[in-house]
Parts: C-alpha cells; sequence; structure tokens
C-alpha cells in the first residue's frame, strides 16, 4: 500500500513532467511569461516584504501564487497552472543561489 508520502511524491513528479514537456512545446511562451512574473515580483516587492518577509513566495500573472517557508512546499502550487512561476525568498534575494545541472542516463540496449 503506497505511503501519504509516496502519493505526495508521485504528485510532484507527474506535475515537474508535466511542466517539463509544457516548456520543450512552448519555449518562447514560458520564456516572457516568466520574465515578465520576475518584472511583477519586484514591482510589488515592497508589498511583499511587509507581508511575507523571509518566506518563499511564488509569483504568477501579477499574482502570488504560492507562500511557504522552503521552496520544495510550494512548487506544487507554483507549477499548476502553466509550468512555471517566479519564486523567491523575500527579503533575501541576493542570498539564493540556484544551481542546476543537467542529468543523463547511460541505456544499455537489451539483446
Amino acid at each position: 500500500m503506497p505511503t501519504k508520502f509516496n502519493l505526495y511524491r508521485q504528485t510532484i513528479l507527474q506535475r515537474f513532467f508535466t511542466a517539463v514537456r509544457f516548456m520543450r512545446s512552448h519555449p518562447r511562451k514560458v520564456e516572457q511569461g516568466f520574465e515578465q512574473d520576475r518584472r511583477d515580483y519586484w514591482a510589488m516587492r515592497d508589498e511583499l516584504l511587509r507581508k511575507y518577509a523571509g518566506q518563499w513566495v511564488a509569483v504568477h500573472n501579477g499574482q502570488v501564487v504560492a507562500v511557504g517557508d522552503d521552496a520544495v512546499s510550494i512548487m506544487e502550487r507554483a507549477l499548476s497552472e502553466d509550468g512555471y512561476a517566479y519564486t523567491n525568498r523575500v527579503g533575501e534575494e541576493d542570498k539564493i543561489i540556484v544551481r542546476e545541472r543537467r542529468v543523463s542516463f547511460m541505456t544499455t540496449p537489451i539483446l
């Protein structure tokens, strides 16, 4: 019987892969939308500082769509609409370092 955690993890992974498929099929829309979300975040930053200082927020289409104590906790809500949203930790933007890495898997054909 699946545990609650495994079901949650499966849901997050399904949403993540749905978001990846969307981003691959609409790269220009995602790029422009993400940039607009970033501008919206900075336009509303003073208000965000008053309400959410020290918390992670996700901004999408000019609105705060998720708030939480850690980035992972807001991922599902942040990605649910279009597969992207601008996320940052309010008041600590200069301390956040995002590292990306490409992962590849070697496959061996079964003979």
